[in-house]
Order: C-alpha cells, then structure tokens, then sequence
C-alpha cells in the first residue's frame, strides 16, 4: 500500500519537534499540524476533509481502532483541565465522547480490546500514569509511578507494560 500525499500539502510544523505520527483509516490521514488542530486529511490528494481546533499543540499521536473507524486523541481544549480524550469519528470528525487527562501526554494511546490506555507525564511533579479507560469513555483506574511514560504502553498476557523516562519498565 502506498500513499502519496502531494507536497503542496506539506506543512511546517512550528519551530519544534512535533513527533506526530498520522493515523490512517479508510483513506482518511489523520494527523495534527503546527496550528493547533487535528485534521482529516484525503489520502489521495491531501485535502482537508475535517480539522478540530485544539487550543495548544497535539502532542501524542493519534491511535485509530480500524475495526471501528474510531480516533482516540489527547487534545487541548478550553475546558479545564485542559487536557482530554477524544474518541472521533474517523470519516466525519465528529467527537462522540471527550474524558479529562489532567496530566500532560506525549505518547500514543493504545486502543486494543475494548480498552483505551494513555501514558501520561508527571509535568512538574515528576510522576506519571498510565490510565486506562473503556472504548465508551468509561474511567477504569489509573497507576502512578516514577517518571514520565512518552512512549504507547503495550499489552503482553493482561499485563500493561508501559516504559518511563527514567528507564523503567513499568507492569
């Protein structure tokens, strides 16, 4: 499979490092771009098809459960505490459901039977969470430990592995 998305589409991205990998679903790219928004872009000819304002930068890339065309993103909004989940429709950008994160989130979610899991940062405290949501935004639980996880955590026999900062492995 190759998509080519041609160069007039290119954005800059701000002045920063933005390590935003795009989402793909049904010829839809999912991505964020330096103006604080998440789009929808035609993978063919890199139009938008949908942009949802976000008041800072997406930081986290999005994750797409492709067996339900479903976008989970971290976005900024103007409801305190800034900071939450969004399941999107992938086709249209219609958000069916957004939960509060009240911690930063610079890795991707992992969307993977019927759970949603985000690693978060400890922004100044220095201890991040991985917290873990159903796929109809129903709060599960959360974990505290020491260090920021940046990275997708990953699921091996029921068990959340999740890699900090610091170098831990988390479990």
């Amino acid at each position: 499979i190759s998509i080519v998305v041609p160069m007039e589409t290119s954005t800059y991205a701000g002045g920063y490092l933005q390590s935003i990998s795009p989402a793909i679903y049904d010829g839809i790219v999912v991505t964020a771009l330096s103006d604080n928004g998440l789009y929808g872009l035609n993978a063919s000819d890199g139009k938008e098809v949908w942009k949802i304002e976000t008041t800072d930068r997406v930081y986290a890339s999005p994750e797409v459960e492709t067996s339900t065309g479903k976008v989970y993103a971290v976005l900024g909004t103007e409801i305190f505490p800034y900071r939450h989940l969004h399941k999107i429709d992938a086709k249209t950008g219609a958000i069916e459901w957004r939960m509060p994160i009240t911690k930063g989130v610079f890795g991707q979610p992992l969307v993977q039977d019927g759970y949603v899991i985000v690693p978060t940062t400890g922004i100044n405290a220095g201890k991040g969470t991985i917290e873990v949501y159903k796929t109809d935004g129903t709060f599960l639980w959360n974990y505290w430990f020491g260090g920021w996880s940046l990275s997708r955590p990953v699921i091996v026999d029921d068990c959340v592995l999740a890699a900090s900062f610091f170098g831990q492995i988390e479990i």
